[in-house]
């Protein structure tokens, strides 16, 4: 399939198609040029929509142009930063950055040191990003526009989700959200967040800490940026030792809530919401794999994390818990 889209490539870029390597995502749909200096995406129109892309190709432009380390969108031969291929496909393009995947058993990476830095990447593309709303006539969404978040609202309308949902499940993920409904909302407390800055989309280069993958990217709270970054990180130790990994997600947090609040300060109030969100995410991320991975889609070790997860989820077992 992918070859038969090479001859649509080359009439819309300026680069040859053949030879592009797979790199991931989470369908199979980012490739990388036989050179290793581009990285291709290809979307699809029935899952994917072009406006929402875009969007976050204007904010990766932004924050390259703030002198965040990000891949920089590079035009098609119309000047248009996303090009259609045919009815089915379009595909945006963008610089690929060079540098050291981050390995967690490194302890000259893996360090107090390194999570100040992460948390000081955070802040800074927070800051930028109160610049970008107004920069912009289109958006990114707000946290309430995702499917994920109407899920076992009863004045929602997605019956289909609704009804092959556990409904504990559900239950407990519309309490959070109508929690989080009542959170005060303002600029110094709320904006665009990166929405997935976990270890894989993070990386060593010679400009500093590069930033990947912005295709989640939202309008939500700072904190819980953060929250998912201690999440992840916490996620490096042992799900046996939760001890361990209770320990560590507190010397995670403390430094680096101090890099973060080098560059973006928040309300001292709004570190206390961490456990919250900790918690939010931990629905958040069964709910997602369970929208976008639908049964006869899931191997059988995917079933497996589900089913744990969801276990998890109706006794109230934190992923990751911060010490009382």
């Amino acid at each position: 399939m992918l070859e038969q889209l090479f001859p649509l490539l080359e009439q819309n870029y300026r680069f040859s198609a053949r030879g592009l390597k797979l790199l991931g995502g989470y369908y199979n749909h980012v490739y990388e040029t036989a050179d290793g200096t581009l990285v291709v995406k290809l979307f699809r129109f029935d899952r994917d929509d072009p406006r929402r892309v875009l969007s976050e190709l204007h904010w990766m432009r932004h924050l390259h142009e703030q002198g965040v380390p990000v891949a920089s969108p590079i035009a098609a031969r119309n000047g248009e930063w996303i090009a259609r291929l045919n009815e089915r496909y379009f595909v945006s393009v963008t610089t690929k950055l060079e540098g050291k995947a981050i390995d967690p058993k490194d302890e000259s990476v893996w360090n107090d040191s390194f999570f100040h830095r992460w948390g000081a990447t955070m802040g800074r593309i927070h800051s930028a990003g109160k610049d970008f709303q107004s920069l912009q006539d289109e958006e990114l969404p707000d946290w309430s526009d995702e499917t994920i978040v109407r899920i076992g609202d009863p004045s929602g309308s997605n019956t289909l989700v609704d009804t092959e949902l556990d409904a504990v499940v559900a239950a407990k993920w519309s309490e959070a959200v109508e929690r989080l409904r009542g959170f005060q909302r303002d600029e110094a407390r709320f904006g665009l967040i990166h929405h997935d800055m976990h270890l894989d989309n993070l990386m060593l280069c010679n400009h500093g800490l590069a930033v990947l993958d912005f295709g989640d990217s939202l309008q939500h709270w700072f904190v819980y940026d953060a929250a998912i970054a201690v999440f992840f990180a916490a996620l490096t130790i042992d799900s046996q030792e939760q001890q361990a990994r209770s320990e560590f997600a507190a010397r995670f947090l403390h430094s680096f809530a101090e890099g973060y609040e080098s560059v973006h300060v928040l309300p001292a109030e709004e570190w206390r919401h961490i456990p919250f969100f900790l918690w939010y995410r931990q629905l958040y991320s069964y709910l997602y794999h369970h929208i976008h991975k639908p049964p006869h889609q899931r191997t059988e070790r995917e079933t497996v994390i589900l089913n744990l997860m969801r276990e998890r989820i109706i006794h109230e077992v934190p992923v990751v818990q911060l010490p009382r």
